[in-house]
């Protein structure tokens, strides 16, 4: 098991870890971020805000084509099915995935992805999906 020292540790890559581990990284410190998902972001990114904004600016764009004057005079309103509408949302979701894992390599910030647990007050062991184990000595959590 390979062991990692650390100034802090931030469990989770929600919009409150990646807040602190960019803001602790800006101090001059060594950061290391947790996120037991395949993909940073947490669940704003892939489950609750951004992908139900997403959905909602897609909707409203089709709304706003089939009730403009211009586009009602040339023709027929046009429908969009529901697969190809959450294949667009998906699409924000991915590019918000890449801005945020860019935000930690050019903030230096160390990532693994797995399930945390806790050794003790100053060490997390993180379990990924392949069994494999590290552990992440920090200062601060």
């Amino acid at each position: 098991m390979a062991v990692h020292n650390y100034d802090v540790v931030v469990i989770g890559t929600g919009p409150a870890g990646e807040s602190a581990a960019i803001n602790a990284a800006k101090h001059g410190k060594r950061v290391a971020i947790i996120e037991k998902q395949a993909q940073v972001g947490g669940n704003c990114t892939h489950w609750g805000t951004i992908p139900s904004k997403a959905l909602r600016h897609q909707v409203k764009q089709i709304m706003a084509f089939n009730t403009n004057r211009m586009f009602r005079d040339i023709g027929e309103p046009r429908w969009f099915s529901f697969p190809k509408v959450m294949e667009r949302s998906r699409g924000t979701i991915d590019k918000q995935v890449e801005m945020r894992t860019t935000f930690y390599a050019r903030n230096r910030i160390d990532l693994f992805h797995g399930v945390a647990r806790f050794k003790d007050e100053h060490t997390i062991v993180v379990r990924d999906s392949q069994e494999g184990m590290e552990e992440l000595v920090a200062k601060k959590w």
